[in-house]
């Protein structure tokens, strides 16, 4: 059965029989241009590539690394990602290509490029080469909106791209679109325009992955702010609906060595995130391509669930929603008005459910708060549930440091309630541990109720700063030391 996605992977196994696997080789080419806002230096050269590495050397390397890692015996890609790949004349490119190829057997070759790097000569080089061994060009387009393309440096515009795709389809060979989601400025609507645009082109496949901050990259000088990885997951999923089913999708996420990473700083590893990202695609239906054309439908925000929860008659309190909700029949409903803050400390009474449908904590973090939190909490009944459109780590370390047992619901929400009957996903015992043993899970502060959303992001950091000086790890399955928060 297939699955909701057209993995790279599952391509290869149904074309070649068998998994493929990546060999990189770095040509030293560099890049045409002062480079990107978020490139550092070697970007994208291998981890396991030591410096100084010939061409034949390199190939040997990765050849070993794949037998040692991932038996590979014999099944491998010639990936030639390392900067631009065909940022050199012709000649100089079919001299160093021919040593690569000429080094093993391979079944399959990958070059990344930039779509200002392949004049006619270039073109007419690897459509020779795709006439010997599949070729695929990883194609740097990031975005098809010109203004962010200038405003990280890249050196082309989005017409560029198309014509690049184009010239390529022409020749026969294959195109992967390298898009990244999460770049300066760019929100969901500027995602949704990108897929649409690159759906209109002769494209192939689809590599994607999150803005990552390097410490070494001109971005660190001036670092905007990163999605989680609950936010990536919803924007990836929507994004993907919106391309061609038939796409082979080649990368969901990227990642870095963490001595190099300035931001995100994500709580869940790879395999975790995947996880993740799958059940959303299944708990949610989603389909690639089954948003195929549209460019203004947006996905559904979990906090939009919130009546399946409910039994009614049933009294309800709403903090912190920007589009009020239509309650289901036999529902009272009563919102907090103005400052919710100022409000929640006026309310009388107690609540079956209270629905937190805010902005993401790092936008309004004051909606987040353990202290406010804790004043929603006093009017919650001891049999009520607490909804909230987040999974942010802080924001249920939080629920838990309240007494809380917390839960996960589909699409990314948060379930709480003081009894734990009434939670039909808890929190795995690790998962709820890494959250009371490490930084990830501290939570945002306002003692007074009345802070800014600077002023608490600031006191959030001093005490990480804290926390890591007493030796409290990111992450971590060890008790921590509660006098610290």
């Amino acid at each position: 059965m297939p699955g909701p996605i057209h993995l790279f992977k599952d391509y290869l196994t149904k074309r070649f029989g068998h998994a493929l696997h990546r060999v990189p080789v770095d040509f030293g080419f560099g890049c045409p241009h002062g480079g990107c806002s978020f490139c550092a230096e070697n970007a994208g050269r291998a981890r396991q590539l030591a410096p100084g590495l010939d061409i034949e050397a390199q190939v040997r390397a990765g050849t070993a690394f794949a037998e040692r890692r991932y038996h590979a015996d014999g099944a491998y890609i010639a990936y030639f990602q390392a900067s631009t790949s065909t940022n050199a004349p012709a000649a100089q490119l079919r001299q160093s290509f021919e040593r690569a190829l000429g080094a093993a057997k391979f079944q399959l070759l990958i070059v990344a490029t930039r779509p200002d790097c392949l004049p006619p000569d270039t073109l007419d080089y690897l459509a020779e080469l795709n006439g010997r061994l599949e070729t695929w060009v990883e194609l740097g387009v990031q975005t098809a909106n010109d203004q962010t393309l200038a405003r990280i440096n890249r050196g082309h515009d989005f017409a560029c791209s198309a014509r690049a795709v184009e010239a390529l389809a022409r020749r026969g060979i294959k195109t992967a679109a390298h898009v990244v989601l999460g770049l300066p400025g760019e929100t969901a609507a500027d995602f949704r325009l990108t897929a649409a645009r690159l759906a209109a082109l002769p494209f192939s496949a689809v590599k994607i992955h999150n803005l990552l901050i390097l410490k070494s990259a001109p971005l660190a000088q001036d670092p905007p702010r990163t999605m989680d990885e609950h936010e990536y997951a919803w924007a990836l999923a929507d994004f993907l609906r919106r391309v061609p089913a038939a796409w082979p999708v080649m990368r969901l996420k990227a990642d870095a060595p963490p001595e190099e990473l300035l931001a995100p700083k994500w709580a869940l590893c790879k395999s975790r995130f995947s996880h993740l990202f799958f059940k959303l695609l299944r708990d949610n239906a989603f389909q690639q391509g089954d948003l195929l054309g549209q460019t203004d439908a947006p996905h559904p925000r979990p906090a939009r669930r919130w009546p399946e929860i409910l039994r009614a008659p049933a009294k309800v309190l709403e903090a912190g929603g920007t589009e009020p909700h239509a309650p289901p029949e036999g529902v009272e409903l009563q919102r907090l008005p103005g400052d919710a803050r100022t409000a929640a400390r006026e309310l009388e009474g107690q609540f079956d459910a209270i629905l937190l449908d805010a902005p993401p904590p790092e936008r309004r973090p004051e909606l987040w708060t353990y202290d406010f939190l804790r004043l929603l909490t006093k009017r919650l009944k001891i049999s009520g549930v607490l909804l909230a459109n987040t999974a942010a780590l802080p924001v249920r370390g939080a629920l838990l440091r309240l007494g809380l047992h917390v839960g996960a619901l589909p699409g990314g929400a948060t379930l709480a309630a003081f009894d734990a009957a009434k939670l039909p996903s808890p929190l795995p015992e690790k998962e709820r541990r890494i959250i009371l043993a490490s930084t990830s899970g501290a939570p945002f502060r306002d003692p007074s109720l009345n802070d800014t959303a600077a002023g608490i992001l600031r006191r959030r950091q001093a005490l990480l700063r804290r926390l890591r000086h007493h030796g409290v790890p990111k992450r971590s399955g060890f008790p921590r030391p509660q006098a610290l928060y």
